[in-house]
């Protein structure tokens, strides 16, 4: 319970500050960390893990790092199973240790200013409005966005692709699109049924 609390607390006093004319960069920085903590309502109640699906993913995943493979090979779930093991060797960091983290940490550091932006600029608000509006995201269900798992990971990137084609709406140039399409194409890498609409929306 005390998280929550403490967690309501935070929202109320960034709501005044930001009511109160908080700067933008001041405002992103504590919606990051707003967000992050947020994100992390699983990892904070459950440290020993929390659902099945991650449990078996995290197995996957310690067989990659040790052994460069997992049978049976599977087109599902690549962008995943590369990522984490990645991180886990380049950074010396145990698998669950990166599994865990991944999904909040990305999304708790592109959300707030890749809305911050598309709201600015292509739904013309103002910038103090845009703090507010990104941080009323969070009274939307984000179940999906606590727990690292390939379908969490591809919704997450499906809606970083939609808040980086308002950005090639107000400025349709070729270079625009290379976020969407490196975000499409991650997802396609995470599950096909996720990414294949994702690259419909985008080349629509």
């Amino acid at each position: 319970v005390l998280p929550l609390v403490l967690n309501a607390c935070a929202t109320i006093l960034l709501i005044v500050m930001v009511v109160r004319g908080i700067g933008c960069i001041l405002g992103l920085s504590a919606l990051v960390i707003h967000f992050l903590a947020s994100f992390s309502v699983a990892l904070i109640r459950f440290p020993l893990g929390f659902g099945f699906d991650p449990i078996l993913h995290i197995a996957a995943e310690r067989i990659v790092v040790a052994h460069g493979v997992v049978e049976p090979k599977t087109f599902y779930y690549i962008g995943q199973y590369v990522l984490v093991p990645f991180f886990s060797r380049l950074f010396a960091i145990p698998v669950e240790w990166i599994h865990q983290s991944l999904l909040p940490l990305i999304l708790a550091l592109s959300i707030p200013p890749l809305a911050f932006v598309a709201l600015q600029h292509f739904f013309q608000i103002k910038k103090e409005h845009c703090l507010l509006v990104v941080l009323a995201f969070l009274t939307v269900p984000y179940s999906y966005f606590i727990m690292t798992t390939p379908w969490g990971l591809a919704y997450g990137t499906i809606l970083l692709v939609l808040l980086s084609s308002a950005l090639v709406c107000e400025h349709p140039r070729l270079r625009s699109l290379i976020p969407a399409v490196a975000l499409v194409l991650f997802a396609l890498s995470l599950h096909p049924l996720a990414g294949i609409p994702a690259c419909i929306f985008v080349a629509l």
